[in-house]
């Protein structure tokens, strides 16, 4: 009975890392969005006033090619397994061995599905950096075209 106590601890835990995936779905349009907002914005800032106003589009830029990277990481780890739950059932496996392997199984996911959430994170923290470094060239490029 024990081992039934910490699969459903476990598959709690993954499925809660399962809804961050959308969390971050979110995170990611949003900042792809607001990039390309941005590039049209600053781009025809530059175009029609002055090239000095389109300086942090290249870091804009830089941005919205790293969030695409994190956009694409899209396979993610479920456990368990529909037809080994189905095998071990037909096999008659002892339910307390069932509860033992299939925790196994989903911590296995849970730490694979970790990585790639950190990478994708990681990546997000690296897109927010060009896009803030992006906004404060533009910002300088403003001021030094007002002066």
């Amino acid at each position: 009975m024990n081992n039934e106590k910490y699969y459903l601890i476990a598959k709690g835990r993954l499925k809660k890392q399962l809804e961050n995936v959308d969390i971050f779905k979110g995170d990611i349009n949003a900042l792809l969005v607001v990039c390309g907002i941005l590039i049209a914005f600053f781009s025809e800032l530059a175009l029609t006033k002055d090239c000095i106003l389109g300086i942090g589009v290249p870091f804009i830029i830089v941005s919205m090619v790293i969030l695409l990277f994190a956009f694409r990481i899209t396979e993610w780890q479920d456990s368990p397994n529909p037809e080994r739950v189905f095998y071990d059932l037909q096999q008659r496996t002892n339910i307390d061995n069932f509860y033992e392997e299939a925790t196994k199984d989903i911590v296995e996911c849970y730490q694979k599905n970790k990585v790639l959430l950190d990478k994708k994170a990681d990546e997000i923290n690296w897109s927010n950096t060009f896009l803030i470094i992006g906004i404060g060239f533009t910002i300088v490029g403003v001021i030094i075209y007002v002066s």
